[in-house]
């Protein structure tokens, strides 16, 4: 639990750093990274089995989870192991298997995100430690390792996680590689102290005088123009716009506005991207204006009357202004949106 989400608040990789830090022998030089997340039926059951999934290939795959996980589904780890695998521990099923998957095991001693909920300061009083805290201290990952015949190293220090990573992906074969981490009430204090440098970093940019207006933004909203069968724009006496949805471009209305285009040739047939979506004009250009959208509506930049840049009604007065203003279009016969295109659609015609 405390892997995922710390990977989803500060695992930003940069491929170019990644080989160069690790110094892996790839020829890939972009070395993309693919992040898969798995929920099992208690948010921690299979995670094992379905990196095992996820590691059979010829790309090294890394698995990062939790202590409380990796007991789980410890079982999971006959999966590395081969069928023809030697009895003797000595040789290890490295040498016998290639599947590429690195498991760092972040070991915290227990179900560390429990420590981050009210009941905590509870302690004994709730058998805290019992049903919620669930230590981990009596199994050895080492000699759980050794019974599956799986290589093993130690990390408790970040030179030592390095060392032990990039000699696990380099081996091309299967480890596992225990991080002994800060105990879960260290954890906690940890994350204070990042949220609180965080807040003073966003109280800094906020705190800053009322945004000037040259900081403003000239929004503007592209569109696209269907063409005819034989290739050519369509300037038909009506008009219809084309609206897309939540998280979409314009360019979802492709395969429908070139058909449409092709069948309504007195129809001038258009789509446009949202505030927010596509090619229209980036909305965060600085971290200012950022922090602005995240946290206080009220002193963004793009407000206008008192109104949220992204509510219903500002914008598809955005969009009526665009198609104005910057193409030429003052009227229309017909508009189509689904999901918030139909909604600003709507909006639109009040």
């Amino acid at each position: 639990s405390m892997p995922v989400r710390d990977g989803e608040f500060f695992l930003y990789p940069e491929a170019n750093e990644g080989v160069t830090s690790l110094q892996l022998p790839r020829n890939d030089a972009k070395f993309p990274f693919s992040v898969s997340v798995n929920r099992g039926a208690s948010g921690i059951d299979g995670i094992l089995s379905t990196a095992t999934g996820c590691g059979d290939s010829s790309q090294p795959t890394t698995l990062v989870c939790g202590d409380v996980t990796t007991l789980h589904d410890l079982n999971a780890f006959y999966g590395l192991t081969a069928d023809h695998a030697p009895s003797n521990n000595a040789q290890t099923v490295a040498n016998t298997n290639r599947l590429p998957l690195t498991t760092v095991v972040v070991n915290n001693g227990g179900g560390a995100i429990f420590s981050f909920l009210p009941i905590a300061k509870h302690g004994q009083d709730v058998g805290f430690e019992e049903y919620w805290g669930t230590p981990t201290n009596n199994f050895s990952f080492e000699q759980g390792a050794s019974a599956f015949g799986l290589p093993y190293k130690s990390a408790s220090s970040f030179e030592e996680l390095k060392s032990a990573y990039r000699s696990s992906i380099q081996s091309g074969g299967p480890g596992i590689i225990e991080a002994r981490v800060v105990d879960r009430s260290t954890n906690v204090e940890v994350h204070k102290r990042i949220t609180q440098g965080a807040i003073r970093t966003v109280d800094g940019i906020m705190n800053k005088a009322t945004v000037t207006p040259e900081e403003r933004l000239n929004l503007k909203l592209p569109i696209k123009r269907y063409t005819d069968d034989r290739g050519n724009v369509s300037k038909g006496s009506k008009t219809l716009l084309l609206i897309h949805g939540w998280m979409g471009d314009k360019s979802e209305w492709d395969l429908v506005g070139e058909s449409l285009g092709s069948e309504m040739s007195d129809w001038d047939i258009i789509s446009i991207d949202l505030p927010g979506h596509g090619e229209s004009t980036e909305l965060f250009s600085s971290d200012r204006k950022t922090a602005f959208n995240s946290l206080d509506g009220n002193m963004h930049p793009l407000r206008l009357n008192g109104d949220s840049p992204f509510t219903l009604d500002t914008m598809a007065r955005t969009v009526c202004e665009s198609l104005i203003q910057e193409h030429g279009i003052k009227s229309l016969d017909a508009v189509a949106g689904y999901s918030l295109g139909g909604r600003v659609a709507l909006a639109m015609k009040r």
